[in-house]
C-alpha cells in the first residue's frame, strides 16, 4: 500500500500542463483558435521533430499519438516512394513532350492482341 503523503510515478514528461487558447493572426480576423506546443518534455513523451503524429479531435479533447517506430518508417519509406515516382512521371512526361506523336510503350493487351 502506498505510504499517506506519496505521490504517484510519472515519467518525465510529466501528465499536465496548462495552457491558452490564442489566435491566429490574419490581420484583423481573430477567429480562428490557435494552440502551441513546445518544449523538452514532448520529446520525452515521444514527440521527436520531424516525426509524424495522429490527431484525435472530440468535443473538448484533443488526442495526439507519436507514430510508433515501425509507423514512423512506413511513413518515410512511403514518402520516398512517393517522391521517386513523381520524378519517372515528370521524366517521362518530358520525354512524351519531346516526341508527341510516338508512342514510348505497347501494354501488354497490345502484345498479346497481335
Amino acid at each position: 500500500m502506498a505510504n499517506l503523503h506519496s505521490t504517484p510515478d510519472t515519467d518525465q514528461s510529466g501528465t499536465e500542463r496548462s495552457l491558452i487558447v490564442g489566435y491566429r493572426p490574419n490581420v484583423f480576423d481573430k477567429s480562428t483558435p490557435h494552440i502551441i506546443l513546445s518544449g523538452k518534455w514532448l520529446r520525452a513523451a515521444g514527440f521527436d521533430t520531424g516525426h509524424q503524429v495522429t490527431v484525435k479531435v472530440m468535443k473538448g479533447c484533443i488526442v495526439l499519438m507519436a507514430y510508433n517506430e515501425q509507423e514512423q518508417r512506413l511513413q518515410d519509406d512511403y514518402k520516398r516512394t512517393k517522391a521517386k515516382l513523381t520524378e519517372i512521371e515528370d521524366a517521362l512526361a518530358a520525354i512524351q513532350t519531346q516526341h508527341p506523336g510516338k508512342r514510348l510503350a505497347k501494354s501488354n493487351a497490345t502484345s498479346q492482341a497481335r
